[in-house]
């Protein structure tokens, strides 16, 4: 946007001596001037009200995405505590397995000596009672290996299940940092800080006005003064890297601040069509 020089006022003296051709040559010069900058006025109030409604789409985008970490945060929660109940029920299960395994050898052993004894009392007046005591052993002895059995397949089924809890658990962690990074990418990130100087990147693609008329879109930084004023720097593939227009005695970024703005806007606009990469996230704090 052009700056309209001041208005002269002109003395009633000077209007009568004036020719009337002038005059009227005159008075239609800064007829145009005033028209023109009123065209202005309302262009930029139109590029304002644009990115009013920029800011409220993106801020509506963030807090959707805010609920999305929410809920998958809560998943994770929720996953983390199955993980521990299932830690816990095979633990369970382990122990029980262990105890069965123990009762079944001291069985074992028991069986082992009702046969040696049962060999000594071959002719006794009493075979009946003994084939009855060893059957009992053998039945008791095939339950505790029919447990010992379901014991092994219900620790299969826990560990199943407590591994697949893990891979879920680590996509819901994956998923969050790449909603983290997305986020990173797409708002205002500080990249570059030295002296009174800070450059952010802007979060949405822009489309410039030349003075010409003619219109350049790409993705820009802001450029912001320790005082708080701050201002667009934007990458022009006709002219280069510039400051939008400001006020008098405006914002002054400093000769490293501009050149760093080039250089990220060139890497990013020309080499990288407009995408931001990781590494273009990193910030350089001088002011640390």
């Amino acid at each position: 946007m052009t700056h309209q020089a001041p208005i002269y006022v002109p003395s009633d003296e000077s209007l009568l001596n004036c020719e009337a051709d002038r005059l009227l040559v005159a008075f239609i010069n800064r007829f145009n001037d005033l028209t023109q900058a009123y065209e202005n006025i309302d262009t930029a109030l139109k590029l304002s009200e644009q990115m009013g409604e920029g800011w409220k789409r993106a801020h509506t985008e963030k807090q959707n995405e805010l609920t999305e970490l929410i809920k998958l945060n809560e998943l994770i929660e929720s996953e983390n505590k199955r993980c521990r109940e299932l830690a816990l029920e095979a633990e369970r299960i382990a122990n029980a397995s262990v105890a069965v395994q123990r009762e079944r050898d001291t069985l074992k052993t028991q069986l082992k000596v009702v046969q040696q004894e049962l060999t000594k009392l071959k002719g006794s007046d009493n075979p009946a009672k003994l084939r009855e005591q060893i059957h009992n052993v053998k039945t008791k002895n095939a339950a505790l290996v029919k447990s010992e059995a379901q014991a092994k397949r219900d620790g299969a089924l826990l560990r199943k299940e407590r591994d697949q809890a893990r891979t879920e658990t680590q996509r819901a962690i994956d998923k969050i940092k790449a909603l983290h990074k997305e986020l990173a990418h797409n708002t205002g990130a500080g990249i570059f800080h030295k002296g009174q100087d800070h450059l952010i990147i802007w979060p949405q693609n822009l489309t410039m006005a030349r003075e010409d008329g003619s219109t350049f879109s790409g993705r820009g930084l802001l450029y912001l003064h320790k005082s708080g004023r701050g201002g667009l720097m934007t990458y022009d593939p006709s002219t280069g890297t510039h400051l939008c227009a400001a006020p008098k005695q405006g914002l002054k970024p400093s000769n490293d601040t501009i050149d760093f703005a080039h250089n990220w806007l060139y890497k990013v606009n020309e080499i990288q069509t407009g995408i931001v990469h990781d590494d273009d996230l990193k910030s350089i704090d001088y002011n640390a």
